[in-house]
């Protein structure tokens, strides 16, 4: 992704049909000195940056059912479309 901000957004649809959005901003910082505070490639970045993919927790309260679909946005392109059952998903 390129550096500067970033607006990551989701809509969640229930087995209801009811539907719930939300935008969070990022900031993207591709610096080379901000990966090297990582020890090793495979671990999670400590400190201010991070490096790498980082995980997101999406949690859904108050839905109709079990069938909910997650559909994650950045800057306002669709990236992901996830199936659940549960009203937690990373």
């Amino acid at each position: 992704m390129q550096d500067g901000v970033h607006a990551l957004g989701l809509t969640v649809r229930d087995a209801s049909g009811a539907t719930a959005t939300a935008t969070r901003t990022v900031t993207v910082n591709n610096n080379t000195a901000a990966r090297a505070r990582c020890r090793f490639p495979s671990e999670p970045c400590t400190g201010p940056g991070h490096a790498g993919t980082v995980p997101v927790q999406i949690t859904v309260s108050g839905a109709s059912g079990t069938n909910n679909r997650f559909t994650v946005f950045v800057d306002g392109v669709q990236q992901a479309v996830i199936a659940s059952n549960t009203t937690t998903v990373t």
